[in-house]
């Protein structure tokens, strides 16, 4: 079962149970950019409990392995929950999209918000593998650069975004 859509059946169910969550992570990644980084986990963020999500991944046949991560030995899927709010670097998101899949409804990062995410790691860490993962992302998809470059600025990283504009430049190029 592709990710998206494995995704989708937890978002679903959560959303049954009135608990909103949104992907976030490589996951993300692995959706907007083809497979081409593969994550073995679904990174979920929400602000529900822990208390709260456990039955509804049970009745999915999750089981928790961790505090917060969940397994079920029909996939090689990781879920993991981490305590909201979503943020990218330093901005609280108050809004994300939406993917429609043949499973239902996954609220999900947008590929602008997408390369925020790897471009943190990036940013903050020297994260060279999620350099490479904002680039996939920026060049199978159509993100936002006026708000890429306002949100850099705030994480105080132009440099380094002027870095991420060249790999894409040189990607795009090749």
């Amino acid at each position: 079962m592709p990710v998206a859509e494995l995704a989708a059946i937890i978002s679903e169910a959560l959303k049954r149970a009135g608990i909103r969550a949104v992907l976030s992570g490589g996951s993300v990644v692995t959706i907007y950019a083809g497979e081409i980084f593969v994550s073995k986990d679904l990174d979920f963020v929400s602000d529900a409990r822990l208390s709260d999500v456990e039955p509804i991944m049970t009745s999915l046949g999750f089981s928790r392995k961790i505090t917060g991560l969940f397994e079920h030995s029909d996939t090689e899927y990781l879920v993991d929950f981490e305590r909201g709010p979503l943020a990218v670097g330093e901005e609280v998101l108050e809004e994300w999209g939406v993917l429609e899949t043949a499973q239902g409804q996954l609220e999900i990062l947008t590929p602008t918000q997408c390369v925020k995410d790897r471009l943190t790691w990036f940013y903050h860490s020297n994260d060279r593998q999620s350099l490479k993962q904002a680039v996939a992302v920026a060049t199978c998809h159509a993100v936002d650069f006026d708000e890429l470059h306002r949100w850099s600025d705030g994480e105080r990283s132009l440099e380094r975004y002027e870095l991420f504009l060249n790999e894409l430049h040189h990607k795009t190029a090749s």
